[in-house]
């Protein structure tokens, strides 16, 4: 595929792939029917898994840490996310976009260079305050980690962030699980 182009994925039960071919890939413009092909699970599940690995190799060769999220709206924000993401391409990072599309939750990740890297940061803080207000979740299926730990508060309210803690003390009193998580490091302090 030449640079530039974008893929889109469809992971497709067999027994639907005609109708949706008819019903919905047809009616796209852009896309010619050459360009439709098929793959099987075993490919499609191996290329979910290659996917998010060539992100971390790419980072890691240019010694920069992953800059990306995996946010999900309602379907009724979900063009607006795109079009977000869509203004991103204007600022001459490279960048990945995959994921979920019927529920409006899709991964998106910058290939900075290192130069690029703190620009990246800001862009994510800009994100987060907009699915702030369409009401989104900010961490729809690969939780805070390290990365993203920077933007969580804003999310939680006090409740959350008491209960939060509570369970920690009573599951983990010691702090041995994931120790350098939010919860591990002291997030009251963020919010006081």
């Amino acid at each position: 595929m030449p640079q530039g182009f974008d893929l889109i994925f469809l992971e497709i039960r067999l027994s639907s792939f005609e109708k949706v071919v008819e019903e919905f890939i047809s009616k796209l413009k852009l896309i010619s029917q050459e360009d439709v092909f098929e793959m099987n699970a075993d490919k499609c599940h191996h290329l979910r898994m290659v996917v998010p690995r060539f992100i971390s190799e790419v980072n890691q060769k240019r010694g920069v840490k992953k800059k990306g999220t995996d946010v999900q709206v309602a379907p009724e924000h979900f063009e607006e996310l795109l079009e977000y993401y869509k203004k991103w391409s204007k600022e001459g990072i490279s960048y990945n976009l995959f994921g979920h599309f019927g529920d409006g939750h899709v991964h998106f990740n910058f290939l900075p260079t290192s130069d690029k890297e703190a620009k990246c940061q800001e862009l994510l803080a800009e994100l987060y305050q907009k699915v702030k207000e369409l009401k989104g979740s900010p961490f729809a299926e690969h939780g805070i980690g390290l990365l993203k730990q920077d933007f969580i508060i804003p999310f939680l309210d006090e409740i959350h962030l008491e209960m939060f803690c509570y369970l920690k003390e009573k599951m983990d009193p010691c702090h041995q699980f994931f120790p350098q998580g939010f919860l591990s490091l002291g997030f009251r302090g963020k919010n006081d």
